[in-house]
């Protein structure tokens, strides 16, 4: 029982809803993505399916925050500026700053729109009764 627990718990941790206050900021890769995939698409779909699972993912996390969304974007975006930094040398210097940009400015964009765990519902507050309002017989409120 403990291991089919400790899976329910790994996806739901990976794929439950979760709070995120600019998720809004999480279209810039679908939007960069946009760009693309027109071009992507004259080739085959093969071509343009990275690109489309780009606006899918973007789409997903607008509607409903997740760490599973979220982490393949900002992965996705990191690793391809990381790898555009790394080669500053092939092609010309402004498609380089180009490129770099387009994989940083959603990378940063993503890291503001990061998911945060729901506060959960239904918390008991604790209400502090002032001395004077309390119950001498009881000393509750």
């Amino acid at each position: 029982m403990g291991g089919i627990h400790a899976l329910r718990s790994l996806i739901r941790f990976l794929f439950g809803r979760r709070r995120s206050s600019g998720k809004i900021f999480a279209l810039a890769p679908g939007l960069a993505a946009l760009v693309f995939v027109g071009h992507a698409y004259d080739d085959d779909l093969i071509g343009a399916a990275p690109y489309l699972a780009i606006i899918v993912l973007s789409a997903s996390y607008v509607l409903r925050p997740t760490l599973v969304a979220w982490g393949l974007l900002f992965g996705a975006f990191v690793s391809y500026a990381a790898l555009i930094v790394a080669h500053p040398g092939n092609g010309p210097r402004d498609e380089w700053l180009f490129f770099m940009l387009l994989g940083l400015v959603p990378a940063l964009l993503l890291w503001f729109a990061r998911p945060r765990e729901l506060q959960t519902k239904g918390k008991a507050k604790t209400m502090v009764v002032p001395e004077s309002q309390r119950d001498p017989d009881t000393g509750s409120g």
